[in-house]
């Protein structure tokens, strides 16, 4: 699944003007004109981890910088694919970009052309470690 922050319909840029108040979220997903494929799992696993922040009545201010803190790595991601730590596993190599604050690690390789780079999984490192190997 490819996702590109950029490719948002016409009619977003209207709410987008009435919130660019910073850390907006409809804002910050706008402001971003990266790109990166993300496994569908990751995705789910991503959405997943909102939705249990959510569950146990967090606010929307920490369900938001959890969100904006994972974009975040994303767009490092995107920015420097080749640059974070490599790590083996079931004897492949992948990448990681750790998290600052809610401690998550985005694991992912690097496709065959060298800048873009596919998302496997969003995940807390001591919950069930390498369940995301199989993946790609």
């Amino acid at each position: 699944m490819r996702k590109s922050k950029s490719c948002f319909p016409h009619v977003l840029q209207n709410n987008l003007d009435r919130s660019r108040s910073r850390g907006s979220l409809l804002y910050s997903q706008l402001r971003l004109s990266v790109s990166y494929d993300i496994h569908p799992e990751a995705q789910a696993e991503y959405e997943d981890h909102l939705l249990y922040y959510a569950a146990r009545g967090f606010t929307f201010t920490t369900l938001e910088d959890f969100r904006a803190e994972i974009e975040a790595a994303f767009e490092e991601i995107v920015a420097n694919p080749l640059t974070y730590r490599l790590v083996r596993r079931n004897g492949k190599q992948r990448r990681f970009g750790p998290t600052k604050k809610f401690r998550f690690i985005v694991y992912y390789v690097v496709k065959s052309d060298g800048l873009t780079p596919y998302i496997l999984a969003v995940a807390h490192p001591s919950r069930e470690p390498d369940y995301w190997t199989s993946r790609a």
